[in-house]
């Protein structure tokens, strides 16, 4: 479940807010009628705990459209500190470059003399180009 939580991270929290936090964990709990639910620890710093807050029942109701069933019933702000791992974000998916994008890319930096330089720029040049695609 988790895991389809950090996949799904950006949807649920908006992409500013996915950057600043991170789901850290899910604790089960039985209830007395034996139903299952669970309550997601998200890390962050205290400022965007005060702002989440807010927002806990919009978050709750984005988590259980991705689960599919009302389970996660809780949210709990843990703090980020400087032994906590770094956000978890999903990677993207890269869009492939088309013949024509990769003959641009080749032709812009033939003149460049220095291989490292080179390398960079290409990577940034297609990372430029795989963005405007995914924008289309």
């Amino acid at each position: 479940m988790l895991g389809r939580i950090v996949t799904q991270w950006e949807e649920i929290m908006g992409k500013e807010m996915a950057l600043k936090t991170q789901p850290v964990k899910l604790k089960f709990r039985k209830t007395p009628d034996k139903s299952k639910q669970f309550t997601l620890e998200i890390a962050c710093n205290s400022s965007e705990a005060t702002i989440l807050q807010y927002r806990i029942d919009l978050i709750l109701q984005k988590l259980n459209m991705v689960m599919g069933e009302t389970m996660i019933t809780a949210i709990r702000f843990v703090p980020i500190t400087s032994n906590s791992a770094k956000p978890i974000i999903a990677p993207s998916r890269k869009v492939p470059l088309t013949i024509d994008d990769e003959n641009f890319l080749s032709k812009t930096l033939e003149n460049i003399e220095d291989p490292d330089i080179q390398e960079k720029l290409k990577n940034l040049g297609t990372s430029i180009l795989q963005d405007k695609k995914k924008r289309t």
